[in-house]
């Protein structure tokens, strides 16, 4: 059981990165996607439509990490520095979301747009930090008090903003048609930045002894992202959109994979003992995926001008 349910975190970790690392890439990219007015909101629309649910995947892993991992608070508490913030960003992209369309003022949207740019750069970058503090060993206080692994964490976290950013990029192309050109663009521009940076760290890391004492097999997934980008890239030179974002989903999931992979055998003695929470979790797994599965099905088509708006 313990097995079952750290695959089923690492499942829900890759699952959230895939799927709301759009909205976070999206908001990263918003001010170069699309102008102020109309043709924001429709970016902003393609994001609605599917970021309350993708967020479902994150609160699911937090759900799980309490009911079977409650010696990962610990863990988290080490890593203070990455989680505090990334909770407050967390907070701040999705108000600015939610209060972008309160009011009739182009100061209030602009505002509040920026709100959403500036919390999903932080919170992919605080996301970044926890993964390369986690890589240097489980609790992940090295990174936080050895000045020679001091960089390490910060590395991690650009890495992962460039990921997400041409993440996002690839999806809205697929998904807003009126702002595909420029996600293109952006995209095509990207890829190559973010896979020689997700390369030189993933290189470099094997370097450091914190981290070659936690190395095991699955770190080498890491090296998924870079191939995944450049795929992606090569996609798109040749106008296959869609085959672009399977390439760019592979690189968003690949450091949570690398990173939660090596940590499983840690994160299974950590279990706790309540195997009816557990099976109750494994159960509902289909219930999630099926919902999931039906909630893009229903928002498959791209955004138009008839597309109902949010935010």
């Amino acid at each position: 059981m313990d097995v079952a349910l750290s695959a089923l975190l690492v499942f829900l970790l890759a699952g959230w990165f895939v799927l709301d690392g759009y909205a976070l890439g999206a908001g990263i990219l918003l001010h170069r996607l699309a102008p102020p007015g109309w043709p924001r909101r429709r970016v902003l629309t393609g994001v609605g439509q599917v970021v309350l649910a993708t967020e479902m995947w994150l609160v699911a892993a937090g759900g799980l990490l309490a009911g079977e991992f409650p010696a990962a608070e610990h863990v988290l508490a080490a890593a203070y520095p990455a989680v505090v913030p990334g909770l407050a960003a967390w907070v701040l992209r999705d108000a600015g979301l939610w209060l972008r369309g309160r009011r009739d003022s182009a100061r209030w949207r602009a505002g509040w747009e920026s709100a959403y740019a500036v919390g999903s750069l932080v919170f992919a970058f605080c996301w970044g930090m926890l993964l390369g503090d986690l890589a240097l060993g489980l609790p992940p206080a090295a990174g936080l008090t050895d000045p020679l692994l001091a960089w390490f964490p910060p590395a991690c976290g650009a890495a992962l903003v460039l990921v997400l950013a041409a993440h996002g990029a690839a999806v809205t192309a697929v998904r807003v048609p009126a702002a595909a050109d420029a996600a293109v663009r952006l995209a095509h521009r990207l890829t190559v930045p973010a896979a020689v940076v997700t390369a030189v760290v993933a290189c470099a890391a094997p370097a450091l002894p914190a981290v070659r004492a936690h190395l095991a097999p699955p770190a080498a997934l890491v090296l998924l992202a870079p191939a995944g980008l450049l795929a992606a890239r090569r996609a798109l030179t040749t106008g296959r959109r869609r085959t672009a974002v399977v390439g760019t989903a592979v690189a968003a999931a690949a450091p949570v994979l690398a990173v939660a992979g090596c940590a499983a055998p840690t994160l299974a003695r950590l279990a706790g003992d309540s195997t009816a929470v557990g099976t109750v979790l494994l159960a509902a797994v289909p219930v999630v995926l099926v919902h999931q599965g039906l909630l893009w099905w229903l928002f498959r088509r791209p955004v138009t001008d008839a597309t109902v708006a949010f935010f």
